[in-house]
C-alpha cells in the first residue's frame, strides 16, 4: 500500500482564496500521481477580497486525502494543528511604501537616540568622561574630548554588530535579534490562536 507523507508548518499564508492541500503542505509519495491527486484536494475557500484566518487539525487533511485516495496511508511528519492565513494580493503604491519605510526609520532612529541619551544621563556619562580625562591628562576637560568621539564611534559599531546588519549586507548568517524576537512572537501568537480555537471548538477538524 502506498504511503503519502505530509509536512505542515504551524502557520501558512496563501494568496489564492481557494486553498488546496499542495498550497499549505509538503507532500511526498513514491507514486507521483497519488501525490499530485492529494495536492489537488481543496481544503478551504476564503472570501475573495477579505483577509482570513482558519485553524485546522491535521486529521482534516488526512480525512480529505483518504476520501480522494482511499487506498493510501497518510503519515503526518509536521504539526498536528496549524493556521492558514489568507491575504488577497494588493498592489500598493510605491509612494505609500516608501512613506512607510521612512516613517519606520524615523521612529527607530529617534527612539533609539532618545533611549541612548536617557541612559547616558542616568549614568552621568559626561561626568565619567571628565573624571577619566582629568585622571589621565591632569587637567579639566572643556567641551567634547577624544573619549567622547571614540565612544560615539564604538557605539555605532556596536549597534551594527549587535543587530547583524551593515547597510544591506549581513555580517554573518546568524539571525538578527529582531528576527529572533519576531519568530518568537509569531509562535506565541499562533499558539494562542490554536489553543483558543481548540477550547471554543472553532478548529476545523474531522466531520466538520
Amino acid at each position: 500500500m502506498a504511503v503519502i507523507y505530509l509536512k505542515v508548518e504551524q502557520s501558512v499564508c496563501v494568496t489564492n482564496p481557494i486553498a488546496h492541500i499542495k498550497d499549505i503542505a509538503s507532500i511526498y509519495c513514491s507514486d507521483p500521481e497519488l501525490a499530485y491527486q492529494a495536492g489537488q484536494v481543496e481544503l478551504f475557500r476564503f472570501k475573495k477580497m477579505e483577509n482570513g484566518r482558519e485553524m485546522f487539525s491535521i486529521l482534516k487533511l488526512i480525512e480529505l486525502i483518504k476520501k480522494q485516495c482511499p487506498e493510501v496511508e497518510v503519515e503526518n511528519m509536521g504539526e498536528s494543528d496549524f493556521i492558514v492565513y489568507y491575504k488577497p494580493p494588493k498592489h500598493e503604491s510605491r509612494i505609500l511604501l516608501w512613506a512607510k519605510v521612512i516613517a519606520i526609520c524615523l521612529v527607530a532612529f529617534f527612539g533609539a537616540g532618545f533611549a541612548i541619551m536617557t541612559y547616558n544621563n542616568d549614568v552621568n556619562t559626561d561626568q565619567v568622561f571628565s573624571t577619566m580625562y582629568h585622571l589621565v591628562m591632569g587637567k579639566e576637560s572643556y567641551g567634547p574630548s577624544i573619549m567622547t568621539f571614540m565612544y560615539c564611534v564604538g557605539l555605532t559599531i556596536g549597534v551594527l554588530v549587535f543587530f547583524n546588519h551593515a547597510a544591506n549586507k549581513k555580517l554573518s548568517d546568524d539571525p538578527t535579534p529582531f528576527q529572533v524576537q519576531m519568530r518568537l512572537y509569531e509562535r506565541d501568537v499562533n499558539d494562542t490562536f490554536l489553543k483558543g480555537a481548540g477550547r471554543k471548538g472553532d478548529e476545523i477538524d474531522v466531520d466538520t
